[in-house]
């Protein structure tokens, strides 16, 4: 393999069991070396088909958790150009929010589907015209509302049931200031030969809308045919021109809501994990716990955080942990050694050594769903080190740590957090408030970003957010 091979990526949505696209079938289609994410392994368990009581909030989460695994791929392989593709069985809203997603930074998708025995393998690119049309030319109906939101109806199926759209208008109390209807004559698929003219045509009448429409407050999206469409869809909408977007998922005889553009911002869940063997130095894990509630209940971000807590933590309860509580930010106190192994306890409360190779094995493997590591515990910067390459950002510890100086610097790092501070800025307030108290080594205490992230970028919890809790 040569620097300039392309860097292949399959983003694999994989919620539902039922008739399953079989991942070693897709590799064929894709040739070549694959690095393969699946839904399921980022924190979505895989059901029966069903068209409504979907969680979609953890859906998304886990699709965004794949695309940032992307991005790290890619960080990993500087000089190689990425190409994405796209397949699975899931429902057509999923699709078109991956779709969104990837029209953001991705330059090269390719989408797989399986129609029966024939398997359909079409780039997805900004699109040309045909020689012939692929839709007949788009349907209007105008002068409902002044303002509010155009129901966009998209389909290669059948025609719009507009007493269905309309209802679903009402029941979500949207106004609509205008119904578009695009679809083909009778059911049509969507093959390599005709896809260009296809995006050509959905990316023309989705531009032209806000020319049309000038008043309007967003786009409702109802889509109808294989999942190709769907995601040629959601990359052709600009969230700058057509502001929010939602696309509903049909549980026949209606539509539900399913997914959002942007998606409601959600509460990042903090969940912190202690252990104090009995037979070890006491680490105070108790006022700790304490002291960073205290912090955050006095924050802007008080109100709605509310840190999910496990102590004395054996192996299995971390593992449970993990699985049941899904962080975002995990937080651990407990002892560290010179290797970077981690000191859990055993089930009579004395010391378990986890070693470093083991909680790296761990976290990898339960942890899709983290984004920042805090690593409250002695020469943990070797473990830090090692986690790096798998999550955004891990914050651990070069030398022994005095339990005084853990406890201030945890104090004056949720603080800043809480106060809409981003990880860089509440790192340094955290140090900051150890060297104020006078206490010994807040330099030891280091964060390690995963190449290419900022992590002046992200900020946990912004003031005066409207964030909903998760």
């Amino acid at each position: 393999m040569t620097k300039t091979d392309p860097l292949n990526i399959l983003i694999y949505l994989d919620p539902w069991l039922d008739n399953p696209i079989s991942e070693v079938q897709v590799r064929e289609h894709i040739g070549g070396d694959v690095i393969v994410h699946a839904l399921h392994d980022h924190g979505v368990k895989p059901t029966r088909l069903r068209n409504d009581g979907i969680g979609w909030d953890e859906w998304i989460e886990g699709v965004e958790s794949m695309l940032r695994a992307c991005e790290a791929d890619v960080e990993r392989a500087p000089g190689r150009d990425p190409h994405y593709f796209v397949c699975g069985r899931a429902p057509l809203p999923l699709f078109a929010y991956v779709g969104i997603r990837l029209s953001k930074w991705a330059s090269n998708v390719t989408v797989i589907n399986r129609r029966e025995a024939v398997w359909d393998r079409i780039d997805l690119t900004t699109g040309t015209p045909g020689e012939e049309p692929f839709f007949r030319p788009a349907q209007r109906l105008d002068g409902i509302e002044e303002e509010g939101k155009i129901a966009v109806f998209i389909s290669t199926e059948h025609e719009m049931d507009l007493t269905t759209v309309r209802a679903y208008m009402r029941r979500c109390k949207e106004p609509i200031v205008g119904v578009v209807e695009l679809r083909t004559d009778g059911r049509r698929w969507l093959t390599e030969a005709n896809a260009n003219a296809a995006a050509a045509e959905i990316t023309d009448e989705l531009q032209g809308l806000r020319r049309h429409y000038p008043r309007h407050t967003g786009l409702v999206v109802f889509v109808a045919g294989p999942v190709q469409l769907a995601l040629m869809v959601g990359r052709a909408i600009n969230p700058r021109i057509h502001k929010s977007v939602e696309f509903p998922n049909f549980a026949g005889p209606d539509y539900v809501s399913a997914v959002r553009y942007p998606p409601k911002e959600v509460v990042p869940r903090i969940l912190i994990l202690t252990a104090n063997p009995s037979d070890c130095r006491n680490i105070r894990d108790s006022q700790e716990i304490r002291e960073i509630k205290q912090m955050l209940r006095g924050t802007l971000a008080g109100q709605i955080v509310e840190p999910l807590v496990e102590t004395s933590v054996t192996p299995e309860n971390f593992l449970w942990a993990m699985n049941r509580h899904k962080p975002h930010i995990l937080h651990i106190s407990a002892h560290g050694s010179i290797a970077g192994d981690i000191g859990l306890v055993q089930e009579d409360g004395k010391l378990s050594t986890a070693p470093m190779e083991g909680m790296k094995r761990a976290l990898v493997a339960a942890g899709k769903s983290v984004r920042l590591i805090i690593l409250n515990a002695c020469y943990s910067a070797v473990l830090a080190r090692e986690l790096v390459g798998h999550f955004d950002y891990v914050i651990g510890v070069e030398d022994p740590l005095l339990t005084p100086t853990a406890i201030a610097f945890a104090k004056g790092f949720y603080g800043a957090l809480g106060e809409g501070k981003n990880l860089a800025e509440a790192l340094e307030q955290g140090r900051a408030l150890a060297a104020l108290k006078n206490l010994r080594g807040p330099d030891h205490i280091q964060g390690f970003p995963r190449p290419g992230f900022d992590p002046t970028s992200w900020i946990p919890f912004p003031a005066r957010s409207s964030m909903q809790g998760a």
